[in-house]
């Protein structure tokens, strides 16, 4: 047995112990003669379990976390398979579980950000890295803690020929006020396979159990450690010191591999639920295992760093070697941190990341620009641009074989540094400007604290941000001292803190993940039928085959007061329910899709229903969410009435996206460089976001408007749309692409969507050009024709790396030609009236130009209210709001018309008592010309009302005045409110909203056309208009 023979290793191990004293000695070796060279020892990890232990290799996902996941950088190697560990997916729907025990991989990791944040200590000492690979097999419920332990520890003794009396174990000794208990299991499975007891440690949570995030999969954790100096112990005392390093922070004992067996889901504080079967989840950093391997001290000694630290030594100016210094030397200690950097920067850069303000992209910045300041200061380089883009083949060619897409994105990840670098350079004249009027407000000051440093860093309010370095020159240049510790402390702060928000709109099932153990006894649901469905274009609903599919009741769940789902036997009315069939037609939320919408009406009373708000799909049973009018109970029998319309006009969007998908790739005449990285598709818009992974232009308007064009062409030329379920890629060819969204962990057995692509393997037939085929569980159109339109709604640049473009089709795209006509129609009708007045303006009496002006302003605030409340096309947006704002008159030329009516009817002195005049159309969908006048003046209501009347006579016939000085409301009417139901229904309106918001308000004044309200304390002031 295995154990046996590790027990008999052991013992002999501990046979020569001698008496000399153990000298340190540092190694150093030539880059061609490692005898376990990086790539050597992840292949020998990957053979060891994907060839003699039934692992399937899976490859690294992204270091850029998905969309809503919650997470920073990837930081571990499970983050893929998170889906899998939660229980939503089945193990089997992912690998073949008769074939393969598990799976394996070496993860690509970064670690800035967030619980798991190694920046702090990088270039302090020999270990830590920002990126780092992360050697792995996990197993999802085929084998247990002993079975982990048992190939582990062959692993490391018997393949890579560790002394085993160098290793330590440790396990969780528990944690009473958390109710976790110590687990004893490990501990003893390390005695039964023959590790001695004082080599197996205890220690707390902190060190020893092991949790992604403040959420979310967690457990127990079994961690290896190695004493780099054993070969060399020579008294049995010194086993003694050793044990006692470990955890202790000392580089001679470190740990080597974690082995995590992942038990809970994490849903709070002190909240721990079992997940639904033990997950195995191991890693081991292969830098710090190609270091003990080869006998070194240091990871930055093996060959993933030597090439870069001979390039950086053959560049630099009069700096010794890396393997020529101590280890706490400044050098060493720079050349570690660029050398850890420039592989971060390279890899997120590759993985489609570019630099920003903020998030992720806020620290590729800080890399980036950090970089070139150790370049500068510590190496004497001064085109450090083309330093660190000179560095990059070389970083690349050590990371080539297990990744080998860096290779093609050599030449796009020296363009983003050169980018940065250009942008730097531009903000110096700007920079310049803001730092000397920040210093003149300080008065000159001796020194910036960290706060001080951040505000003008930030820009001092003047929207641009100021370069760190330049900053730092110019206080070197006026002796100036800087607090960067506390700086670089806020910067990271900052970055984190906007990172937060990806946890809060994260996609979480984890409420479900309880309830989905509770359900191992009950059937799965069959949910085939929800493709079984025809489009109807002329009632533009979809007709479901199954029209009222008649389903039974297997399971009920209700929500108690801490938001989880407790099944039960019946549910009452108006609660909120989560309801499991034995089969339905309901589309689940899934592939950007939102879910249906419907009801779930009993068989034998129609006016018996559950309304249907929700629909998941998690380990093969749809749940229902929603809340009952009445009592069901399980084994009630339900008819599924799903919303045909929103379901017919979702389907239609997600065609739409597929064919954006291809089109955009077409405009750009690059399949590989357009990365999508995520969809939504509802029934009254979608959205696609992507970014580009090369060095390709922003988009631009006419770039857009192709884009439209070309997509109504596909649509106008109807042609048909494919579907082939139960398609196993790997045992496929296909002589087009298929696309697929990239880190997205599909199931072995997929479902392809082609838009005019004939779905069959080595067909010759399709038309690369016009045709396309991705992966995809959404429902579809049976013909392009079935959109009828298409347009392009909305274009915007998500953070600097990503864009998005909306649009609608169909139905909602008559909507937004309607729109559109309307506002050409305003825009005309602004140029006619300003052409007027340039023709007429000489002619014009005041009255008649302020009269010319205010309709000019009326088109404009119209045309606001359509952009506003409907959808438009980007393309009419842009070209309407380019044209209109030459028209726009300004607000001083309509406030000092006003003025001049209150200057001739009370005279000069009145003049300084109008500090401030806004004038603005109120509700302009109103077909009557309400408008709204605020002044801050001490004049009385009594001689506001007499200018007033003028006012209604020649310009506006209805105004509500606001004085904010004496805190009064004037309604003003040019004829009697009696006249005008409207009138008199909009002005009671608004009096209602300021009396009942404003307790001590008043009514202090009124006649046929006007009412005064006098207010103590304005509270609110909530009325629809907009302003200039």
């Amino acid at each position: 047995m295995l154990h046996q023979k590790l027990k008999s290793s052991l013992i002999k191990s501990y046979h020569h112990l001698k008496s000399n004293t153990f000298v340190p000695k540092r190694f150093y070796v030539s880059i061609n003669n490692f005898e376990w060279p990086s790539e050597k020892v992840r292949q020998t990890f990957l053979d060891y379990f994907c060839k003699e232990n039934d692992h399937k290799f899976i490859k690294s996902s992204s270091v850029l976390p998905k969309k809503g996941s919650g997470t920073y950088f990837t930081n571990a190697g499970m983050n893929q398979f998170k889906s899998i560990i939660l229980g939503e997916v089945e193990p089997g729907d992912i690998i073949d579980t008769e074939k393969f025990i598990g799976v394996a991989n070496s993860q690509k990791c970064i670690r800035i950000g967030g619980k798991h944040n190694d920046l702090e200590d990088i270039g302090k000492d020999t270990y830590h890295h920002t990126f780092f690979e992360m050697l792995g097999n996990w197993s999802f419920g085929s084998y247990d803690n002993e079975k982990a332990c048992q190939m582990a520890l062959e692993l490391l003794v018997n393949k890579y020929k560790l002394n085993i009396n160098g290793l330590y174990f440790t396990y969780f000794a528990g944690d009473k006020n958390l109710g976790l208990e110590p687990d004893f299991k490990s501990k003893n499975i390390w005695l039964k396979l023959g590790i001695p007891e004082r080599q197996v440690l205890p220690f707390d949570m902190k060190a020893n159990f092991w949790e992604m995030d403040v959420v979310g999969p967690c457990g127990p954790c079994t961690e290896i450690h190695y004493d780099r100096m054993v070969n060399n112990i020579i008294r049995s005392e010194q086993f003694t010191e050793a044990r006692n390093l470990v955890n202790a922070g000392n580089e001679r004992v470190i740990e080597l591999w974690n082995l995590v067996f992942m038990n809970y889901n994490r849903i709070g504080s002190n909240n721990f639920s079992p997940l639904p079967f033990q997950v195995v989840d191991t890693g081991m950093g292969l830098e710090r295992l190609t270091t003990v391997l080869n006998k070194l001290e240091d990871n930055y000694e093996t060959d993933l760093f030597q090439a870069i630290f001979e390039y950086i030594f053959s560049r630099s100016n009069k700096v010794p070697k890396y393997s020529e210094l101590s280890k706490n030397d400044p050098i060493g200690c720079s050349y570690r941190t660029l050398g850890d950097y420039m592989r971060s920067i390279s890899i997120s850069i590759s993985d489609g990341l570019v630099p920003s303000r903020n998030g992720l992209g806020g620290f590729l910045k800080f890399l980036i620009l950090k970089s070139m300041k150790i370049s500068k200061e510590n190496f004497g380089i001064l085109n450090e641009a083309d330093f660190l883009c000179g560095m990059i083949p070389v970083i690349v060619n050590t990371l080539n074989k297990a990744y080998p897409d860096l290779h093609n994105r050599t030449e796009y990840i020296q363009s983003v540094i050169r980018e940065t670098d250009q942008r730097q350079k531009v903000k110096l004249s700007t920079s310049i400007q803001v730092t000397e009027r920040f210093f003149k407000k300080l008065n000159q000051p001796n020194k910036l604290s960290g706060e001080q440093i951040w505000k003008l860093f930030k820009g001092d309010g003047s929207g641009d941000e100021i370069s760190i370095d330049f900053i730092q020159q110019y206080c070197q240049s006026k002796n100036v001292e800087m607090d960067m510790q506390g700086f670089e402390k806020i910067l990271l702060a900052d970055n984190e803190k906007s990172l937060r928000n990806m946890k809060n709109s994260r996609n979480d099932n984890s409420l479900f993940i309880d309830l989905l153990k509770r359900l191992q006894n009950v059937p799965k649901t069959d949910n085939s039928f929800r493709y079984e469905f025809e489009l109807d274009n002329y009632k533009r609903e979809a007709i479901f085959k199954h029209c009222k599919l008649e389903s039974r009741i297997l399971a009920l769940a209700v929500k108690n007061n801490d938001g989880k789902y407790n099944l039960t036997d019946e549910i009452k009315p108006n609660e909120d329910c989560i309801i499991i069939l034995d089969k339905t037609n309901f589309y689940p939320e899934s592939g950007g899709q939102q879910s249906d919408l419907g009801h779930l009406v009993s068989t034998s009373n129609p006016n018996n229903f559950t309304s249907i708000n929700n629909v998941i799909h998690l380990k093969g049973y749809t749940f229902h969410i929603g809340k009952s009018n009445t009592s069901f109970k399980i084994n009630d029998l339900v008819h599924c009435e799903i919303d045909s319309k929103q379901r017919y006009q979702t389907t239609l969007n997600h065609t739409a996206v597929h064919l954006l998908s291809h089109s955009i790739r077409k405009v750009y005449n690059s399949e590989n460089s357009i990365l999508q990285t995520s969809s939504l598709v509802k029934p009254d818009s979608f959205k696609f976001e992507f970014k580009f992974n090369q060095n390709l232009p922003k988009p631009k308007m006419e770039d857009i408007e192709k884009l439209e064009k070309n997509l109504n062409e596909l649509i106008s030329k109807s042609i048909p749309v494919h579907v082939k379920e139960n398609v196993e890629l790997e045992n496929k060819n296909f002589n087009f692409p298929i696309r697929k969204l990239n880190d997205v962990l599909y199931p072995r057995k997929l479902r392809v969507v082609g838009i005019g692509a004939n779905l069959e393997p080595n067909d010759e037939s399709t038309n690369q050009e016009e045709h396309s085929a991705e992966l995809c569980c959404g429902s579809h159109a049976g013909r392009t024709s079935d959109l009828k339109k298409l347009y392009i709604t909305g274009f915007n640049i998500v953070g600097d790396s990503s864009y998005e473009i909306e649009g609608c089709t169909s139905e909602k795209a008559d909507e937004v030609e309607k729109n559109n006509k309307q506002v050409l129609d305003l825009l005309n009708e602004m140029t006619e009236l300003h052409n007027f007045k340039i023709e007429n303006e000489t002619k014009m009496t005041n009255a008649e130009l302020y009269s010319n002006l205010n309709q000019i302003a009326d088109k404009s605030i119209q045309i606001e209210a359509i952009f506003k409340k409907c959808q438009t096309s980007y393309s009419t947006i842009q070209k309407v709001k380019n044209e209109s704002v030459k028209y726009r008159p300004s607000k001083n030329i309509l406030q000092n018309i006003i003025k001049k009516y209150f200057i001739d009817e009370l005279g000069e002195g009145s003049r300084q008592s109008l500090d401030s005049i806004l004038i603005a159309s109120i509700d302009p969908s109103k077909k009557l010309n309400f408008k709204f006048i605020a002044i801050d003046s001490i004049l009385h209501h009594d001689q506001i009302l007499s200018v007033i009347s003028k006012i209604s006579n020649e310009l506006h016939p209805y105004l509500i005045i606001y004085n904010k000085y004496r805190n009064v409301y004037i309604f003003y009417s040019r004829s009697s409110f009696k006249k005008n139901i409207e009138v008199e229904n909009f002005f009671n309106g608004e009096q209602e909203k300021i009396l009942s918001k404003n307790s001590d308000a008043k009514l202090i004044e009124q006649s046929d056309n006007y009412r005064v309200i006098k207010c103590n304390l304005i509270k609110t002031n909530k009325f629809k208009y907009f302003s200039f």
